[in-house]
């Protein structure tokens, strides 16, 4: 399954760790552990945005991505987007015909996500 991961990094703190050195240490750590197919960087709501295009062999791993990203002493939230070709392909009667057993992992990213976006404005 390849998912699309959305990586929003707060401004003034990323822009601190590029100054002191630490960003891309830090960043490379994670891209070199996560091992993305492809890696874009840009400006995005006013923030600094990672998009990662990762091919993930089951669900089960999404939480192997988006733990480095919530463990960075950077603030960062992290989304997930998938989609199947053949859904895309096959329109809507394809999507409503399949069983979606990865729900609950992508509520569970979802409800992390929501969970970092609370502590990184309670911090501020």
């Amino acid at each position: 399954m390849r998912v699309l991961v959305y990586v929003s990094l707060e401004v003034e703190a990323f822009n601190k760790a590029v100054v002191d050195g630490s960003a891309g240490q830090k960043i490379g750590k994670i891209l070199e552990t996560t091992k993305p197919e492809a890696v874009y960087f840009l400006d995005r709501n006013g923030e600094r945005t990672g998009i990662l295009v990762v091919d993930l062999s089951d669900a089960s791993k999404i939480p192997s991505i988006v733990e480095p990203w919530m463990l960075l002493t950077l603030p960062a939230d992290s989304s997930f987007h998938s989609a199947n070709v053949d859904n895309i392909v096959l329109g809507p009667a394809a999507v409503a015909a399949t069983p979606e057993p990865d729900s609950l992992v992508l509520l569970g990213t979802g409800a992390l996500g929501l969970l970092s976006t609370v502590r990184r404005r309670a911090r501020a």
